[in-house]
């Protein structure tokens, strides 16, 4: 019989059962994997140990040609919490984001460009790197990785498995003596803060603090929590110069005043970003999570779990809560039967980039948003062309009533470099689709709100009205959230379908996670004379925060009509 060895060179991710809730026990089928696991491991390694030296250079030539391969069979990783019934010293079993993130790293290395990765605490993005770091320092000649840190002994402490050299040892001491490199001796090539491979010269080494960048030249530069150096734009300016490649990486610190991380995480193109949220891992099942919840602050829960830099913010216009409300909308109608139908005529709001900022365009269908489109073109007659195609292009599903929704109207900013898109716009006319240009800059509409004030008496300007409006109808989506998830909660209310909004829920494409990281962003306050303004692009800098583009493609979707909008609704409705 033929053995199939489909497993054994593809191990499958760690998965966890299906349709656990909340209130399941989800240690015992974590036991029963993790004992699978332990003795798969063990018999791999007897296997190849038994089939002598030819099995073994033929196990090392799989290993350096694929490192994800390696680390399922051979990586463990340790942690001093488990007691019981966890053990200490853990199988490294990768999920499928944590495939992912090696992937990514090395998309990184192809590309020869630097990377972010904004992450939750606890997904082993340390524990990955100094894995991918020991693969190359193993088998690339000529490979040098450096770890930075905010302070050297978090870099390296001896005997400390916080840190990350530690973490780096505890992955080889855990090896078979077969897959060291020739000559390798702990005593005198492990080092404080340098691990030096005899074989082929290649070193891992570390620098903390102002020392970072230093050391000479680096294939891969790890920053490991990015977000909390002191002097961050030095660190930039050190390491910019002598590596090909760095990674930044971080939980959120959202007391950084210089916010370097953030800025640098919304800054880079997005097929160099990877998000990282702790419900990624199967091991976090909702119970587990739950108990760490209620053992956490709930600023730190937001901060280092959520991923949410908007919960200690004063004046938050649109709390990151509320929008993720609104990515779980659309699954919770559906379990519940309650149909989240879209309109039949779209709206699709066009944020018009300048320079080196992206030019984005998202659409909604009633309570449906779309996932948004953005290109770094800065040419406006291509930028115009792109958004009337986007409109043509997009439709969703038909409805019940066999009606295939389709955008019918374009808002774009015609303020500053969006002037040049009009002129393209009116020379390109498409059939049924109704174009304005919007300032945000001007009044606000003459709008009736529910408190009775128009909406020029409540608003400084079309913007603030524009996010006003977009705040409500979140507002209204988490409070049902809150009612389909519990019809006992008093914080929960039912509300029609048609004033709440779903956003697309997929964070872990860029374009998403950019729209509803950026809606958490500006701040609000009132003027002197009582009117609601939204925080400028220039505080907005003040704070490291870029143009919040892809919120602001949205939000055009959110300001009053245009009259020709009105009548092209009250001619379809007077047909």
């Amino acid at each position: 019989m033929p053995v199939d060895f489909t497993d054994i060179l593809n191990p499958k991710p760690l998965i966890a059962p299906p349709n656990l809730s909340p209130e399941e026990d989800d240690i015992e089928w974590y036991l029963k994997t993790l004992d699978e696991s332990i003795e798969r491991r063990f018999n791999h390694v007897l296997a190849v140990e038994r089939g002598g030296q030819a099995a073994i250079d033929l196990e090392l030539e799989i290993c350096a040609a694929n490192g994800i391969y390696w680390l399922q069979w051979y990586g463990w990783t340790y942690d001093p919490r488990n007691t019981t019934p966890l053990p200490a010293n853990l199988p490294f079993d990768l999920a499928q984001r944590q495939i992912d993130l090696w992937n990514f790293t090395d998309y990184l290395m192809s590309v020869k460009q630097d990377g972010c990765c904004k992450k939750s605490r606890g997904v082993g993005f340390t524990w990955l790197m100094g894995a991918y770091a020991w693969h190359k320092w193993r088998w690339s000649d000529g490979f040098k990785t450096t770890f930075g840190s905010r302070k050297a002994t978090e870099v390296d402490t001896i005997g400390s498995p916080d840190c990350i050299f530690e973490k780096i040892r505890l992955l080889y001491r855990a090896l078979p003596k077969w897959m060291l490199p020739r000559g390798f001796n702990p005593f005198e090539h492990d080092k404080q803060m340098l691990l030096i491979n005899p074989e082929n010269k290649n070193t891992i080494r570390g620098e903390g603090g102002d020392e970072m960048g230093r050391g000479g030249r680096s294939t891969l530069y790890v920053i490991d929590e990015a977000g909390y150096l002191e002097r961050a734009d030095r660190v930039e300016a050190a390491t910019s110069a002598n590596c090909d490649v760095r990674m930044w990486g971080s939980t959120l610190n959202v007391k950084n005043d210089n916010n370097f991380f953030q800025r640098k995480y919304n800054s880079t193109p997005a097929e160099r970003v990877f998000r990282f949220h702790y419900s990624e891992l199967p091991i976090n099942t909702p119970a587990r999570m739950a108990r760490k919840k209620a053992d956490t602050s709930p600023d730190v829960w937001a901060a280092d779990y959520e991923i949410d830099d908007s919960y200690t913010a004063e004046d938050i216009t649109i709390p990151q809560l509320w929008v993720k409300s609104s990515q779980k909308l659309k699954a919770l109608c559906e379990a519940k039967g309650i149909k989240l139908e879209p309109a039949i005529y779209g709206k699709a709001g066009g944020d018009v980039g300048g320079g080196k900022a992206q030019s984005v365009i998202v659409a909604t269908f009633g309570p449906i948003v779309t996932v948004p489109k953005a290109w770094g073109n800065p040419d406006t007659t291509e930028t115009a062309l792109k958004m009337l195609d986007f409109c043509a292009e997009t439709t969703l599903p038909a409805r019940e009533d066999s009606y295939i929704p389709k955008i019918r109207f374009l808002r774009y900013d015609n303020v500053g470099i969006g002037q040049g898109v009009a002129s393209t716009m009116k020379h390109n006319p498409r059939q049924n689709l109704t174009v304005t240009g919007v300032n945000v800059g001007d009044p606000a509409s003459d709008t009736k709100w529910p408190d009775g004030e128009y909406a020029h008496e409540k608003f400084f300007n079309s913007k603030a009205e524009g996010w006003w409006t977009a705040r409500e109808c979140l507002k209204k989506t988490h409070e049902m959230v809150l009612w389909l998830e519990n019809p006992n909660n008093p914080e929960g209310r039912q509300h029609p379908v048609d004033e709440l909004m779903a956003l697309p829920s997929d964070m872990k494409n860029i374009h998403v996670d950019k729209l509803c990281t950026q809606l958490s962003q500006p701040k609000w306050h009132r003027r002197e004379n009582g009117k609601i303004q939204i925080e400028d692009k220039k505080s907005l800098a003040h704070r490291g925060i870029p143009s919040p583009d892809y919120a602001e493609a949205l939000i055009l979707t959110k300001v009053a009509p245009s009259k020709a909008e009105k009548w092209v609704k009250f001619a379809a409705v007077n047909v």
